[in-house]
């Protein structure tokens, strides 16, 4: 893909309104994906793609319900991305549907690839680090069976967790204080709350 087609993909979005007015192709079919569509069919004259390998998506039930009442919103299942070429400063993607030859074109001004991935975390077994499902075990301060070892977010697993981005960051926050706990065990740490 040449370097002027590259200009019309984008990974993140930091000004949704800089895609008004535009076609605008989402690739993906997790929260993320399903997020970042809502939010771009907020902007004015935009007409969002949502475009998805599965015919299910992994995100949430109701942002699926949302964006299917949409009317400047357009959900194009099961397809995968085969071909690209920008024409006319527009992006030309041909679409392969699922289990069949034929690919379809569709025009998009711009593009976001909201695509989640599985880490690959079994290099963490050569260090003694105890893996179920090729996730990572940990304890209730994110400790692994190695000492000094933590873990949080996606690569974590224990009882009960619910693979839930917002998780991973207050995870994030009990392995921190486990870990200053550990290192500086004289000290009196404050922890600071988000209730008042």
């Amino acid at each position: 893909m040449d370097s002027e087609s590259e200009k019309h993909i984008h990974y993140y979005i930091r000004e949704p309104e800089k895609f008004a007015d535009k076609t605008v192709g989402v690739f993906g079919g997790g929260d993320s994906a399903l997020d970042w569509a809502l939010e771009l069919a907020q902007q004015p004259n935009t007409h969002v793609k949502l475009v998805h390998r599965r015919n299910e998506f992994r995100g949430l039930e109701s942002s699926i319900h949302q964006l299917k009442s949409l009317k400047n919103v357009e959900i194009l299942t099961p397809y995968l991305p085969k071909v690209s070429s920008l024409v006319n400063n527009q992006l030309q993607i041909g679409l392969k549907q699922m289990g069949q030859s034929d690919i379809i074109q569709h025009s998009f001004d711009e593009i976001v690839v909201a695509y989640g991935f599985r880490a690959n975390n079994n290099f963490v077994k050569q260090w003694g680090v105890d893996i179920a499902g090729g996730q990572i075990k940990v304890g209730q301060e994110m400790k692994t069976n190695v000492p000094g070892i933590y873990a949080v977010g996606d690569a974590a697993t224990y009882p009960g967790r619910v693979p839930v981005i917002g998780l991973g960051f207050g995870e994030a926050q009990i392995a921190i204080t486990s870990i200053m706990r550990s290192l500086f065990p004289e000290k009196t740490l404050t922890i600071h709350s988000t209730s008042i």
